[in-house]
């Protein structure tokens, strides 16, 4: 069993932006992650909108099973890491 695993904390603009935007942004930077050799990316709180405290934003929550969602399994699998972030 492996005692050491190789970690990436993104950090990205929390601004206000649709979810193809974010996920666009968060792609770039899960790739450059991967790409350097980390087996598990953590993005941040609500990577996939921003923070914005506006009923709008409060509208866009997704299922467990929403875009945001098969878009983190799709990349995760495509980069062969773990990938972990939480959304609305």
């Amino acid at each position: 069993m492996r005692s050491q695993i190789r970690t990436a904390a993104v950090q990205m603009d929390a601004g206000y932006a649709p979810t193809g935007e974010r996920l666009q942004r968060a792609e770039g930077l899960v790739a450059r992650a991967a790409a350097q050799g980390a087996e598990l990316v953590v993005l941040p709180e609500l990577f996939n909108t921003g923070y914005g405290y506006t009923p709008e934003n409060f509208r866009r929550a997704e299922p467990p099973t929403g875009v945001t969602a098969k878009w983190m399994q799709a990349t995760a699998a495509r980069h062969g890491i773990h990938l972990a972030g939480s959304f609305l």
